[in-house]
């Protein structure tokens, strides 16, 4: 949100178009200034709890500005490239993003409410279950191709993440709940 003494249209809209929530000029009341506030807080919660309810990641959904929303595609963009390195990192994440480890785990738990780790185990959870829903390749071969190096780890944390062993995921039992 941004409170500043320029009230030209033309700066409120650069500062809209750069991010911003909300341009207040100066003077401003504070009784307003509060509802604004709590009025995007309380949007951004709706879109958290929309967002971790949610299996897909889509950024026009998720984020509140055009910003937002670049910096999620090219975050997915980021870990779909990488998704059967085995050795893909929150380091090399933050390296390919150009950010530090921490600056990155904030902006995403800001925008989505999860950390680094989670939206990248997102990306690849999504991918996988989309590999099993084909049938065209085996467990073991969808584990190496989401970047598992671990068959036993992929299928703990796929169990974890959706409820049922890949296994049972490829017979349907994921849509019996």
């Amino acid at each position: 949100m941004l409170l500043t003494a320029k009230s030209e249209p033309a700066h409120q809209v650069k500062g809209l178009e750069a991010g911003a929530d909300d341009y207040v000029t100066k003077p401003f009341s504070l009784p307003v200034l509060d509802a604004k506030v709590q009025n995007i807080l309380r949007s951004r919660r709706r879109l958290k709890e929309y967002y971790s309810s949610a299996t897909e990641i889509v950024p026009e959904n998720i984020a509140l500005n055009t910003l937002d929303e670049e910096f999620l595609r090219k975050a997915i963009t980021i870990v779909e490239e990488s998704l059967s390195d085995p050795e893909f990192s929150v380091q090399k994440f933050s390296r390919n993003i150009g950010m530090s480890r921490s600056s990155l785990y904030l902006k995403l738990k800001a925008i989505t409410g999860e950390s680094t780790t989670d939206f990248i185990k997102r990306i690849k959870f999504k991918k996988a279950a989309e590999l099993l829903e084909t049938k065209a390749h085996s467990v073991t071969e969808v584990a190496y191709m989401s970047g598992f190096s671990s068959l036993s780890y992929f299928s703990t944390s796929f169990k974890q993440y959706y409820g049922v062993l890949p296994t049972e995921y490829i017979s349907g039992k994921h849509t019996q709940s």
